[in-house]
């Protein structure tokens, strides 16, 4: 994931802003962990 990994986590640009989420396949779920502006994302 670009500037500080966070661990297990993914990071999907959607439009002006990035979504970081973790997914958790044994219970069938998609955390989302953070919405953030582009700028913003990584701070």
């Amino acid at each position: 994931m670009g500037r500080g990994r966070i661990a297990d986590c993914w990071s999907a640009r959607r439009g002006r802003y990035r979504v970081v989420y973790s997914i958790h396949d044994d219970a069938v779920f998609v955390r989302v962990l953070r919405i953030s502006h582009r700028a913003d994302a990584h701070d």
